[in-house]
């Protein structure tokens, strides 16, 4: 029995954050829109073995992986970018913008 106590609030959390993680997947089979609850479930698997861990590399690491998933992917790619000196990116993303713009835009007025 001793073996199934946590040894610390840390583990506790760590513990309930891993059983509401796997409530989560589950319900992830029960509901249609799967991408929210997936992400949910994936952050909340990362935090508890984060804590279970009890290393500060590895809190770093959980921080990061987490700040990834709820990030968007445009946003992240802008930012690599922008600390590479990247300028041929944001050249290629403008065309692509003005590729998509409405005719109304594009049209010239009279």
């Amino acid at each position: 029995m001793d073996k199934i106590l946590p040894n610390s609030f840390i583990e506790l959390i760590a513990g309930v954050l891993m059983l509401a993680a796997l409530l989560v997947a589950l319900i992830s089979l029960i509901r249609k829109d799967r991408k929210a609850v997936n992400k949910m479930a994936a952050i909340l698997f990362v935090a508890s073995l984060c804590l279970f861990s009890g290393n500060g590399w590895i809190y770093f690491v959980g921080v990061s992986i987490i700040a990834i998933a709820v990030t968007e992917l445009d946003f992240l790619q802008n930012i690599i970018a922008t600390i590479r000196g990247d300028k041929e990116h944001f050249e290629r993303e403008k065309a692509v913008q003005e590729e998509h713009k409405p005719a109304a835009e594009i049209a010239p007025e009279k």
